[in-house]
């Protein structure tokens, strides 16, 4: 008996063994190690090249059967057989996804395909392949990334599969039994070899490319349902068309849209990719009603790639689909009714893109990319990887790898996700209603579509593997008393489990702030514009420019310009009929010349805030799309807004969507802002019939948007084949980085630095190249584009002296010899000049020089900002070069954003484009318009006072937590010590921080005087000699008018300008002079650590 057992107890511990290692060999990570955390920063646009690829991935052979009772399943103890042609013994054939176990096709409707996109902007080359599968499992993507030649060159491969439900199982869920892998083997590997196939026929079909952004936001409902609470939609339809640079033949076409593509249902047996096979062909081959062409195609390869289809976006068996050529209406699903979706879908994008398409021709590709883990606490997914039914790469004890990545081209952003996103997670609407299974709030928000750049904004599901659906925590609804209904929804069953929608949300969302940013891409109106502006500088002298009238300019602007300037200012989709009043400034002398063309009549009401009186113009428009064009010719900067309201006797409609939408909605009341760039400017008086219409907010930079009359200018310094405008500044390490930046016109091909130590012979010269970008505006007519050179130099010593000068390429001219300094290693003492505002102005030059007499050893020279009048003019930034040339190529230049630097709500785009800053600061904030640096015992923290106060506060507590110097400077423009009362915001976020983490000296600008205050903790100003932050304000042009500063913070206040400061920083104190034009000291206080300034 004790044998017997001894026997039993072998067997059953052998039995354990083998499912313990079959277990853990299905469970395995077979990509051990493999993990991706991938950035790309390209800020120089240039010509892209572009290839497409369409490669079939059908299968080839299978065996016929009978399905006896017609249930689409192959059952064989109900009687279905099939024929066994090439006498294996076995039942060859390929399983449907997407419908439920043993649905054998029966044969092949349409090919199914792999169809391949390319696209290289000369540093990057990014592939996107579109799959007619129902998803595709990460291990089989990083195998197919493993197979790609490494001379095709690919920087980043995408796969993403259109989610048909009618094609053969690639996950293994839907096979003879749910015990059993669908999953054909030997066409897993089929598929795989020809997804190389088409990335490699991509590439070598690489031409050169311009490329086309057009989208549709309020036609993409037809034929979509969301059969899940709340309704919401990723309805929107999206394209990229590629151009051949060259001939202007479309190269292909990516549209995105989300929807499953099961029109053709459960009862389907034919392998078709549903839908998307006649969107496809109406895109590239034109819409045919029988041999008649309706609508012609653009040519090329279309991909068709999905959105976010979770929740679930469908064309339900129930849902009608009407043909848009014939007197037809589909209900039962067909291959009738998905040809007339594909039809219809495929006439709204054609026409969309002939109509209302933004063509880039430069453009550069910004990239973030990474893996990261899961949980899977689904049972059923935990089972069917443990027995092998579907391969899962575990990392760990049931975490599941994956991928998201972001990813931008001119004014397009694109986010890919791994499976079926509720829209929304993408679009807004997460709810947290009570009852639900988990007491927390919507984590998901905001929309992860309101955090990406651009105007196109395309979100692609499936992409790199299949997880199943990402549904917001608080929606998750497994448990009594449900939420939504009577039952449980389909989409839990089918998630990785209710910890996937947050952390894959939290991974999207620090991609899309670490996102490299994009240069800004003109509109349809800025393209016009400068189209326009060409033509005039061509064509009038230039002593005329800005003489042009209202009725001139109009004669030379065509038909489509006018359409452009009249319709594309603003766009409203609203669901109802709708009252649009539109605010016009009542002093602007010229009335757009749309607003009466269009039907809108002065009503004769008026309403004001403080400082101006607008006309109410109102009409009426029914249901539907509204467009409404720019606010006028000249450069008016108190630019008309707009509300929208019910008509009389009507209901409050609904805005289905509005462009520009980067800008809130708010209530028309009194105290309503309208200007994002002046929201203390407030509605004061209005008119009862406006009160709790919608109120559409703006920027007054909208002015410039079509700005032509008496608006062009001249530089008075152009630029030249040498180069000139020579700045230093710090991106990396100041011990050992320099970067250079300098100008030249636009004959130059090619630029180099030379550089060595000072105490090196002319042998020892290393020589590196520099790149460029064009810098454009169009209003200067006597030098519109320069080339903008900027190269950084790495793997300096520290605290060693330089020599340095720049040679042009192509003539072999070559500036004069400079020289710098890197920063010490140490706390070695040094000092630095700090200037307070500039403005362009010609005494400046004066004031830099005599600085730079006083302190010939400065390290850098630091700037609190308005280094010019109105930052969006290029030639006053000339101005600004050329009156500070003598220093700027010896010191390394620190400025600080000002609001002049931008104005009016627009960005400070030549700021930017000028000082090499640094940018990596992990944050939502944009690069180097706040940033960090050390030097020797002191770190500095530059402030962009213009920016959002409280996401700038987050930056600082972080930076300032971890800053182990001795020094803590901090610079901002805005004086926050003013006066009494003023900059409560940055008191109450940043002064605060300045307290806690024992700040020791805050320089700034903006008032055009001098003071100094006393130490201040809290809000408190302390007596001199006690501890506290030290605020300093200066100016270098003439100061203005007094205004008195506070006398309760500030120790000293002197109304004078063209000063200038010096800052000695040592071991243990900070010594501080400020100085006039003269040399005359205005100020000196010294700061030791542990006490305040004491004169």
């Amino acid at each position: 008996m004790k044998k017997v057992v001894k026997i039993a107890g072998a067997l059953l511990l052998a039995l354990l063994i083998l499912v313990f290692g079959f277990g853990y060999s299905n469970l395995r990570d077979r990509h051990r190690g493999y993990g991706l955390d991938l950035r790309v920063e390209n800020r120089h646009p240039g010509m892209l090249r572009a290839g497409f690829a369409a490669v079939p991935i059908t299968p080839e052979y299978m065996e016929p059967w009978n399905d006896l009772d017609g249930n689409a399943r192959f059952e064989p103890h109900k009687g279905d057989s099939y024929q066994d042609l090439n006498g294996n013994g076995k039942f060859d054939t390929y399983w449907i996804a997407g419908f439920g176990n043993r649905v054998a096709a029966q044969g092949v409707h349409d090919d199914i395909w792999a169809r391949a996109m390319v696209l290289d902007d000369g540093t990057t080359r990014l592939a996107l392949v579109a799959l007619d599968l129902i998803g595709m499992f990460h291990p089989t993507v990083i195998d197919i990334r493993k197979m790609i030649p490494e001379d095709a060159g690919i920087t980043y491969l995408m796969i993403a599969s259109t989610h048909t439900h009618e094609a053969p199982d690639m996950l293994g869920l839907w096979g003879e039994s749910p015990f059993k892998s669908g999953v054909n083997r030997e066409w897993r590997e089929y598929v795989k070899e020809r997804v190389v196939e088409s990335v490699v026929e991509a590439v070598n079909a690489m031409r050169p490319a311009h490329l086309r952004f057009s989208q549709n936001l309020t036609e993409g409902r037809v034929t979509l349902k969301d059969t899940r609470e709340p309704h919401v939609y990723d309805d929107g339809l999206r394209m990229m068309q590629v151009i051949d640079a060259e001939s202007s033949e479309t190269l292909g076409t990516m549209i995105q849209w989300a929807n499953h593509p099961e029109t053709l249902w459960s009862r389907n047996l034919q392998i078709s990719s549903d839908f998307p096979h006649y969107l496809r062909e109406a895109v590239e081959k034109g819409v045919y009603l029988g041999d008649s062409l309706v609508r012609k195609g653009v040519g090329g390869v279309a991909l068709y790639v999905n959105g976010a289809v979770g929740g679930l976006m469908t064309t339900h068996a129930s849902m009608e689909v009407k043909d848009p050529l014939r007197d037809t209406v589909y209900l039962e699903p067909s291959f009738d009714k998905i040809r007339a979706q594909g039809d219809t879908l495929g006439l709204i994008i054609l026409r969309t893109m002939e109509e209302n398409s933004i063509e880039v021709k430069e453009a550069a590709i910004n990239l973030r990319a990474k893996t990261f883990n899961l949980p899977l606490k689904n049972p059923l997914f935990r089972l069917a990887a443990a027995i092998g039914v579907m391969d899962a790469d575990m990392t760990g004890w049931m975490k599941k790898r994956t991928e998201v990545a972001v990813w931008s081209i001119g004014p397009a952003s694109f986010i890919t996700f791994p499976g079926e996103l509720y829209p929304e997670i993408l679009n807004g609407g997460v709810e947290a209603l009570p009852g639900r299974d988990f007491p927390v709030e919507a984590l998901e928000v905001p929309p992860l579509r309101e955090l990406m750049p651009g105007s196109f904004r395309f979100g692609i599901g499936l992409v790199n593997d299949e997880i199943g659906y990402i549904i917001p925590k608080s929606q998750w609804d497994v448990k009594e008393p449900y939420v939504y209904r009577d039952k449980p929804y389909y989409g839990e069953e089918n998630s990785l489990g209710p910890e996937t929608a947050p952390l894959l949300y939290r991974e999207l969302r620090q991609l899309l702030e670490e996102l490299p940013g994009s240069p800004a891409y003109p509109t349809q109106t800025e393209q016009a514009k400068n189209a326009i502006l060409q033509r005039i500088i061509t064509n009038v002298p230039s002593g005329e420019l800005n003489e042009l009238t209202h009725q001139q300019l109009l004669a030379m602007i065509s038909e489509e310009e006018r359409a452009i300037f009249a319709n594309d200012h603003w766009r409203f989709t609203v669901d109802a009929p709708a009252m649009v009043s539109v605010m016009r400034h009542k002093e602007q002398q010229i009335v757009p010349f749309w607003l009466e063309e269009k039907g809108f009549r002065n009503t004769g009401m008026t309403l004001s805030n403080g400082n101006y009186e607008y006309e109410v113009w109102q009409k009426e428009y029914p249901a539907g799309e509204i467009t409404l064009g720019i606010n006028g010719f000249d450069l008016h900067r108190v630019v008309y807004f707009v509300t929208i309201g019910p008509v009389k006797g009507g209901v409050m409609p609904k805005i289905v969507s509005h462009s520009p939408e980067r800008w809130r909605v708010v209530r028309m009341e009194k105290g309503a802002y309208t200007y994002n760039d002046w929201d203390e400017l407030v509605i004061e008086r209005l008119p009862a019939e406006l009160e709790g219409h919608l109120l559409f907010t703006t920027i007054r930079g909208r002015a410039r948007e079509a700005a032509i009359l008496n608006a062009f200018r001249k530089t008075a310094y152009p630029a030249s084949s040498a180069a000139d405008q020579v700045v230093l500044t710090w991106c990396d390490d100041p011990r050992t980085t320099q970067a250079f930046q300098w100008r030249s016109d636009t004959s130059v091909t090619r630029m180099t630095l030379k550089y060595r130590k000072a105490d090196g012979n002319d042998g020892d010269f290393s020589e590196i190249a520099a790149s460029y970008r064009l810098l454009a505006d169009n209003y200067i007519y006597n030098c519109p584009v320069v080339k903008h050179w900027e190269v950084n130099v790495e793997r300096l010593q520290p605290d060693t002296k330089y020599q340095y000068r720049i040679c042009n390429g192509d003539t072999g001219g070559e500036t004069p010899l400079y020289t710098f300094r890197t920063a010490p290693q140490g706390e070695s003492p040094f000092r630095f000049i700090y200037l307070g505002d500039t403005h362009n102005s010609d005494i400046v030059e004066k004031v830099v020089d005599q600085a730079f007499r006083t302190a010939p050893d400065a390290a850098f020279l630091l700037h609190s900002g308005d280094h010019v009048n109105t930052g969006l003019f290029r030639e006053l930034w000339d101005e600004h070069f050329h009156y500070m040339r003598k220093v700027l190529p010896y010191l390394s230049f620190v400025p600080a954003l000002g609001n002049h630097d931008s104005q009016d709500g627009l960005p400070p785009a030549l700021y930017q484009h000028f000082f090499m800053l640094p940018r990596d600061n992990g944050t939502v904030l944009e690069p180097e318009r706040n940033y960090a640096f050390t030097y020797g015992n002191s770190r500095f923290l530059i402030l962009d006072s213009t920016g959002d106060v409280g996401r700038i506060a987050s930056w600082l507590e972080e930076e300032l937590k971890k800053a182990e110097e001795r020094w803590k400077i901090v610079v901002t423009h805005f004086p926050i010590y003013w006066k009494d009362d003023s900059y409560p915001d940055m008191r109450e976020k940043w002064a605060s921080l300045f307290d806690r983490y024992g700040v020791d000296l805050v320089l700034s600008g903006h008032v055009h005087q001098y003071f100094r205050s006393y130490p201040v903790v809290g809000n408190i100003p302390r007596k001199p000699e006690e501890k506290g932050t030290v605020y300093v304000a200066s100016v270098a042009v003439a100061s203005r008018d007094l205004e008195p500063s506070s006398e309760k913070y500030n120790a000293l206040h002197v109304n004078t300008g063209a000063l200038y400061q010096t800052v000695e920083v040592e071991s243990r104190q900070i010594h501080v002079v400020s100085r006039n034009l003269d040399g005359d000291k205005i100020d000196e206080f010294i700061i030791r650590k542990g006490v305040g300034a004491k004169p």
